[in-house]
């Protein structure tokens, strides 16, 4: 669909704790069908296991929403964080080894970036060894809400 603008969610995350929360945000978007309330092939949903696999899995034209957990910020608390944010951020997350700051710059140099990226980071607490097995319906009912925005928005521009 050349000329127009097409959206990557990318939830960040291992099988371990609480780190699945990026993975579990795409899992309830995909079981709500939430790809069908915008145009066909506009949007796509993926799991990504580390940082480190992003650069193969981010489509050239594409803007990105990366969805992951923040270790040390409050559950549930939800914080956005564009491009130029995450290139200064402290160590977001330290369970996937090669973490978003390293890997940011190998993303500009191989896309060439004129289309953001975009961090969605929620709170897990201060560990991710606590189990999480689903989200919480209010979160849920937030994450949704939020995440809809921004494709919406991303997809306007």
């Amino acid at each position: 669909m050349p000329g127009e603008s097409r959206v990557q969610v990318i939830g960040l995350g291992s099988p371990h704790g609480a780190d699945r929360l990026g993975w579990l945000v795409v899992e309830q978007l995909e079981a709500k069908h939430f790809c069908t309330t915008f145009p066909p092939g506009r949007l796509q949903l993926q799991a990504c296991p580390s940082p480190a696999q992003l650069p193969a899995l981010i489509q050239p034209g594409t803007a990105v929403l990366l969805i992951d957990a923040l270790q040390g910020r409050p559950f549930g608390e939800i914080q956005w964080l564009s491009w130029q944010e995450l290139e200064r951020a402290p160590l977001l997350s330290g369970s996937h080894g090669l973490g978003l700051r390293e890997i940011l710059p190998l993303i500009e140099i191989l896309y060439r970036r004129p289309e953001p990226i975009t961090l969605l980071g929620i709170g897990v607490g201060d560990g991710f060894a606590e189990p999480l097995d689903a989200l919480p319906d209010g979160l849920c009912s937030r994450l949704e809400q939020e995440i809809t925005d921004a494709v919406t928005g991303l997809l306007a521009s």
